[in-house]
Order: C-alpha cells, then sequence, then structure tokens
C-alpha cells in the first residue's frame, strides 16, 4: 500500500479502522520503519496531552487543602475532528520523539516568559481586531512583540534557532492575538509558512485548534520572519475565560527530521 496519511494513522490509534483496512496498515508497518516511528510519535503525544494538567479555577487568598485532580480520560483533542485532529497531532508531538531531548537524552523543554511590565490586557478598540486571520502587520504600524518565550536551539545545528513571541499576554473576546515567528538560520527564504515548515496552534487543557497560516514579514535583521492576526471572536475557542498554550512548530524542510516546538502562554477573558 501507498505510504498511510496521517488521518490514517490517527484513525488507527483511535481504533476507527476495521476488517482489510486495519490489516493492510498492519501489515505495512511491519515493513516500514519510518511509519512505525510516525505511528509511535502520535501514540506519545496523544499520552503527552492526557498528562496535561487540567485548567485550574480562581482560588481565594487562603487556599484550601489540595485535593487529588481526577484523570482526564475524555476526548484528547476537543475541537479538533478528523484531519484537524491529526495535524495538531503532528504539530504538538514529533518533538517529543525527536527534539525534547538534547545530548544525552535529558529533556529539555523551553523556558516560558511572561515578558515585562509593559504587557497589557489587548482589548477589541480599534481597526486592527478587524483584520482577516493571518495578515500580516508592518512594524510602521507600531506593533510590538514584548511577551517572548525563551528561544528554541536545534542542539544539531546551533545557527537554527526558533523564536516566538505575542503582542501581549493577554486578550479579551474582542481582541486579536498577533503572533510573530522567526525562523532563524533558515536555509531557503520562502513567502509560504507551509512550504518552511511553520506551523502556530492554541491549545487549552488538552484540545486545541489550528491556526491560519501566518505571513511572511521583511525585516531587516534577514532571518524568515512570518507574523499572523487573529480576531478571537473568529476563533472556534470554547466560552468562558481561560489559559491557553501558543504552540509554534517548525518542521525543518531539509530531510533531517528536525522539528522545534517553542510555547507560549496567554490569556483569555471574557
Amino acid at each position: 500500500m501507498p505510504e498511510p496519511q496521517l488521518e490514517e494513522l490517527s484513525a488507527y490509534l483511535d481504533h476507527e479502522l476495521t476488517g482489510a483496512a486495519r490489516q493492510e496498515l498492519e501489515a505495512h508497518l511491519g515493513e516500514c520503519e519510518t511509519c512505525r516511528r510516525r505511528l509511535e510519535a502520535l501514540r506519545h503525544t496523544v499520552s503527552m496531552i492526557q498528562e496535561l494538567p487540567p485548567e485550574a479555577p480562581p482560588r481565594p487568598f487562603t487556599i484550601p487543602a489540595q485535593r487529588k485532580q481526577p484523570r482526564r480520560t475524555g476526548p484528547v483533542l476537543g475541537w479538533l475532528g478528523g484531519a484537524a485532529a491529526a495535524a495538531l497531532v503532528a504539530i504538538v508531538a514529533v518533538n517529543g520523539l525527536q527534539n525534547l531531548h538534547g545530548p544525552g537524552g535529558a529533556a529539555a523543554p523551553a523556558t516560558l516568559s511572561r515578558g515585562g511590565a509593559a504587557l497589557k490586557t489587548q482589548s477589541g478598540s480599534g481597526s486592527a481586531s478587524q483584520a482577516a486571520p493571518g495578515t500580516a502587520y508592518d512594524f510602521s504600524l507600531g506593533v510590538q512583540f514584548p511577551h517572548q518565550a525563551a528561544p528554541v536551539t536545534d542542539p544539531r545545528n546551533p545557527s537554527r534557532r526558533l523564536q516566538l513571541a505575542s503582542d501581549s499576554v493577554r486578550y479579551d473576546r474582542g481582541g486579536t492575538i498577533r503572533v510573530e515567528a522567526i525562523l532563524a538560520g533558515a536555509s531557503a527564504a520562502t513567502a509560504d509558512a507551509g512550504k518552511a515548515g511553520l506551523q502556530l496552534s492554541l491549545q487549552r487543557n488538552g484540545a486545541g485548534t489550528v491556526l491560519p497560516a501566518p505571513a511572511r514579514l521583511a525585516t531587516s535583521s534577514g532571518a524568515l520572519t512570518f507574523v499572523g492576526t487573529y480576531p478571537v471572536a473568529g476563533l472556534p475557542l470554547p466560552s468562558g475565560p481561560g489559559a491557553y498554550t501558543l504552540i509554534a512548530s517548525w518542521t525543518v524542510p531539509d530531510g533531517s527530521g528536525t522539528i522545534l516546538t517553542a510555547q507560549l502562554p496567554i490569556e483569555i477573558d471574557g
């Protein structure tokens, strides 16, 4: 059989393939080491997401005795279905097998930073909140990205680095999330985020949504830079306020299998 698509591997893990389709895929997995590794990466990702702690509710000043949290057994990707769920698995997880471990096998997740005091709630006032998803913002408009994650460096190529930032740490439902991703050390310049191997997603409590592709932004540094804008009201998010994780995944398109992943916490009110 031809190499299975990500959706087929996802369906196999969910026990949705039956009969001849399942037997055919299992026969292929027995012969193809690459696909076995892809399947193991998906399985590892599901396990990682299930282990994420649930969102903690606001607590009073007096902290009560901590109670043991029940283990989550519901659907892993609550906002996504079918191909979209498989796409998010690809974004978040292959990194768990290849790049969360540096030399010697020690885990090396990115350290997150909430920036400085300049971070404020980003509201829906002004025309910028009406921008189409993925539209790039020119720096001449005064857009800055003070909320930054620690750069994620390729241990095999220190000149290759992924940087992720947003224009605020907190947004209301009428606001617009603006995201900057810098692919330092990219081997080829392209205006297509997909061809560059970049994908963005927003995650909360083990469920997530894939964001539209950002647009390339020309900068004086020469580093491959993409900026996306996402009106909160236009995103398929659960109702109510919550803590989210903005995730950038860079699959380096050089055949090496290198995937760099950066994460940034943000808050959405209302």
